[in-house]
């Protein structure tokens, strides 16, 4: 039995399968919650590659990938944090993203619970909630898909 061709399109579900584990963060093991962050910006980060190695997208942008994801600043985060989730230390800095906090808020009431809030900081000191930069990279993969012509 043969493989089916893989493409960009699964990986990019794949993508959106992971950011909607992150943002359903009510009541999660802390340590299974961190996980699916990292493999989110994991995820999406090798999302470049899979575009890269689409025989379906056309070479002209299968060549331009690369630029085009530097082009975006929550993209360059994105590698950041994939990059030092996988090696620990990160050698290949774009804006030297990390995580900088981790908070934990708990919601008092009848049906009490508790939510799990990560701060993503930038070597300009900018920060950013891990929910929210997770989606801007979405939605700047799911533009640059529509630009390749990948049917979303």
């Amino acid at each position: 039995m043969s493989t089916p061709q893989q493409n960009a399109k699964e990986q990019f579900d794949r993508v959106i399968r992971s950011f909607e584990k992150i943002k359903n963060n009510r009541d999660r093991v802390q340590a299974e919650y961190e996980d699916d962050i990292w493999r989110f910006f994991q995820d999406c980060w090798h999302l470049k590659d899979w575009v890269k190695n689409d025989p379906s997208i056309l070479s002209i942008h299968t060549k331009a990938v690369e630029s085009d994801v530097e082009q975006f600043n929550e993209l360059k985060m994105c590698a950041d944090l994939a990059n030092r989730s996988k090696h620990l230390k990160l050698t290949n800095k774009r804006v030297d993203a990390n995580v900088k906090s981790r908070g934990l808020t708990i919601y008092a009431g009848a049906i009490g619970h508790w939510e799990y809030n990560y701060v993503v900081s930038t070597d300009d000191e900018k920060s950013f909630d891990a929910v929210s930069l997770a989606e801007q990279c979405v939605n700047k993969w799911r533009a640059l898909l529509i630009k390749y012509g990948v049917s979303l």
